[in-house]
């Protein structure tokens, strides 16, 4: 057993050191990320504030989640409407006759 773990310890700190570069390099995929700005207050505690407002909010990665973030996007006074998520369109099916089931898809 303990020859296994030396002859492969090199391996493990390789692997290990890879995952954490990844991680460290990771961008954040929540899309409430685009408008918040991420800080660390005089606690050292890890927060995010809004761009708008400015309200702050918890977020450690491991405790927090978005779900306050994203709430505050739909109630923040200050925040956008008009902005456009790229990412995804909608797709409309437009019915060639009242009933048919054949049609038109448009973006």
């Amino acid at each position: 057993m303990t020859a296994y773990l030396t002859l492969h310890l090199p391996m493990r700190l390789k692997l290990m050191l890879i995952l954490q570069i990844k991680e460290k390099n990771m961008k954040p995929k929540a899309t409430c990320w685009k408008h918040f700005d991420k800080f660390t207050d005089e606690s050292g505690a890890k927060k995010a504030k809004c761009k708008y407002c400015e309200k702050p909010y918890a977020a450690s990665t491991s405790t927090n989640g978005t779900s306050a973030m994203n709430n505050h996007m739909r109630i923040c006074l200050k925040f956008p409407r008009d902005i456009v998520d790229k990412g995804q369109k909608l797709i409309n099916f437009l019915p060639s006759s009242t009933g048919a089931k054949e049609g038109v898809i448009s973006t």
